[in-house]
């Protein structure tokens, strides 16, 4: 992909490492002072206390994907404890997970109608979703970007939607399933296991080709393809004909020689004498089948050449855009929830700080975060106002004068409050300082 692209759609990802996002607050220039070193203080106890509580997640996630895990040897007594709940409990996990890392989801209807558009890679694929139970998909960054193609023996320009990352989750249908089926390749031979969970991790994934992430997906020749095999065999084969045709008609007339009689033969122009003189015969039919059999076995190397060209495209694809793949994608993507949620908490916290107390409603907040962030940095996106009040009313404790309160809460007129930065520091610490109480 070429670095020239395009915003498609506003995402509340933000585009941004936390580091650079605190810097970017701080150069702003409204904190004055000692609030510099405070606020700064302030976003790293409080990065720590949320990367505790993703733990939890982690060891959520650590217990419930063990059974489905297909990269992970497991007790066969544990094997049998896999269920449907537990599989709906991991598919649930993985959804607010990518949700709390800022994806959006790409529903079952717009993954069909990706199946049937053709970005990149001219194929004919076909993808049976029978095939699982599950599948969920989630994307970030849905923007337009210029790539190379190779259209008619030149390259040209041309504009893709492509979606930046891309999480996967598919839950293959279970053993009984597969080997029902008629048609298809024996379950021995298959390159995955039923009834686990795959997860995988994709980067700059054209929209419409999302079928060549499914590893089911089967690849054939389009109807372009086709024809340029078709055409070529037709004219072959009349000119092989034309070239067998002595010799057919020495096949045909010894047919009907014993089928209809002599008379008939005679009507080709076979005579009895060529017709006992078995050597003309078979001379003839090793040529016919000769020449029909090169022909057939050229076209056949043909389809199986393209065919190999199109799976290695395939691979290519694949191959340099997987980021992660099954447990370390979860391990991926609750790293980057864990950002997310950092910097949208900082920003909340910035804005509330900096501004006149109790001057901001929700949709006044959203709405300063949004314009601030395009007016500074240039960057369009949709801020999630919604996640980040929720963590930061959670966080309460109490403050230097011994109030309990939450980092952020609402007044009886809509007003947002925050505590100061050094109220807020001692929360939190509070909230480090009680998080195992054993006794």
């Amino acid at each position: 992909m070429g670095p020239d692209s395009s915003a498609r759609r506003r995402e509340a990802f933000i585009p941004y490492v936390r580091s650079d996002l605190i810097d970017m607050c701080v150069k702003d220039g409204k904190l004055q002072g000692e609030q510099v070193a405070k606020f700064r203080q302030l976003a790293e106890i409080l990065s720590a206390y949320v990367h505790y509580d993703f733990q939890r997640t982690i060891d959520e996630i650590k217990k419930h994907y063990a059974t489905f895990d297909p990269d992970r040897e497991i007790d066969p007594r544990q094997q049998a404890e896999a269920s449907e709940a537990s599989a709906e409990h991991v598919v649930t996990l993985f959804e607010t997970v990518a949700k709390r890392a800022n994806y959006f989801e790409i529903t079952a209807d717009q993954i069909r109608e990706s199946f049937d558009a053709v970005t990149l890679i001219d194929l004919q694929t076909e993808v049976d979703l029978d095939d699982f139970k599950r599948v969920r998909c989630f994307a970030t960054g849905d923007l337009y970007k210029t790539t190379e193609v190779k259209k008619l023996f030149r390259k040209r320009k041309v504009r893709v939607d492509v979606l930046q990352r891309v999480l996967l989750l598919l839950h293959f249908q279970d053993a009984d399933y597969f080997n029902k089926r008629k048609k298809k390749r024996p379950l021995g031979e298959a390159s995955f296991q039923p009834g686990k969970i795959y997860v995988y991790h994709y980067k700059d994934v054209p929209k419409f080709d999302l079928e060549l992430l499914f590893p089911n997906v089967q690849v054939g020749m389009t109807w372009k393809d086709k024809l340029m095999f078709g055409v070529p065999a037709v004219g072959g084969s009349i000119g092989v004909l034309f070239k067998a045709a002595p010799q057919m008609l020495i096949i045909i007339g010894a047919i009907m020689f014993f089928v209809a009689g002599a008379d008939w033969a005679a009507k080709v122009g076979v005579t009895q004498d060529s017709v006992s003189n078995v050597m003309p015969v078979l001379t003839a039919l090793m040529g016919v089948i000769i020449a029909l059999g090169g022909l057939a076995f050229k076209q056949w190397s043909n389809y199986r050449n393209k065919r190999i060209e199109f799976l290695k495209d395939v691979s290519e694809q694949l191959f340099f855009r997987n980021l992660a793949t099954n447990r370390s994608v979860f391990h991926s993507v609750i790293d980057s929830a864990e950002d997310e949620e950092n910097k949208e908490m900082l920003l909340v916290l910035y804005h509330l700080i900096v501004s006149p107390k109790g001057s901001l409603t929700r949709n006044q907040l959203d709405a300063r975060i949004e314009q601030w962030m395009k007016e500074r940095f240039g960057t369009v996106i949709d801020f999630d106002i919604d996640g980040p009040l929720e963590n930061l009313k959670a966080l309460r404790g109490p403050t230097r004068d011994g109030r309990e309160v939450p980092l952020v809460q609402t007044d009886a007129d809509g007003h947002l409050l925050a505590a100061t930065l050094d109220d807020a520091k001692h929360i939190i610490d509070h909230l480090w300082d009680n998080a195992f109480r054993y006794a």
